[in-house]
């Protein structure tokens, strides 16, 4: 009994240790290993082997599907990055599989909120133009809006986009500030004025 509680604590201060180590960037302390640095929605692995051989790294979601998978040959060293973007918000699971066995690490992805999702710029040579920017979204649904001063809409469309996204829009009445807001298909909104 005595051992078996000495184990638990020793994994549960592994398991801290672990997930301290997810949220805290740095590279592998030791010579050889697998470790895991998280900037914003990218996940950076870095994986180093005393010799070379096939690498089967698996991203699994919190439900144990497979999300995604590759298969690296002879390398003994490389750092991937995993863009999470577009996946949803969990706890996902890397398993790194070589000829010392498989290992895994555990991340947690949270969508940054804060994210603006949209950029707004207002031409000089035409102050009632303006360009709406909305980068690298993939396939996705926009709605646009755009208010004047007194909060009254005086635009609005949906818009499917693939890729980057760029609009001009000509408003007339340049004067005072106005609202553009726009919202993707996860409900996250910029809201953006120029006067």
């Amino acid at each position: 009994m005595k051992r078996m509680l000495v184990f638990v604590i020793a994994l549960f201060t592994f398991g801290q240790l672990s997930a301290t180590a997810v949220h805290t960037p740095f590279k592998p302390d030791s010579p050889m290993g697998v470790s895991v640095m998280k900037r914003g929605s990218v996940i950076q692995l870095f994986y180093r082997a005393e010799q070379p051989g096939k690498v089967k790294v698996a991203i699994y979601n919190h439900n144990g599907r497979v999300v995604f998978r590759e298969v690296l040959r002879r390398t003994d060293e490389f750092m991937r990055p995993y863009n999470f973007s577009h996946l949803p918000e969990g706890t996902y699971t890397i398993e790194i599989d070589d000829v010392s066995g498989k290992r895994y690490k555990t991340v947690e992805h949270r969508h940054n909120r804060e994210q603006r999702i949209a950029h707004l710029t207002r031409l000089r040579e035409d102050p009632s133009r303006y360009v709406l920017l909305v980068p690298n979204k993939g396939s996705e649904v926009l709605r646009v809006r755009i208010l004047d001063e007194n909060n009254r809409v005086l635009y609005r469309k949906v818009q499917s986009i693939d890729g980057d996204f760029a609009g001009l829009y000509n408003i007339k009445k340049a004067n005072g500030t106005y609202v553009f807001e726009v919202t993707d298909s996860e409900g996250r909104a910029t809201r953006l004025s120029k006067p």
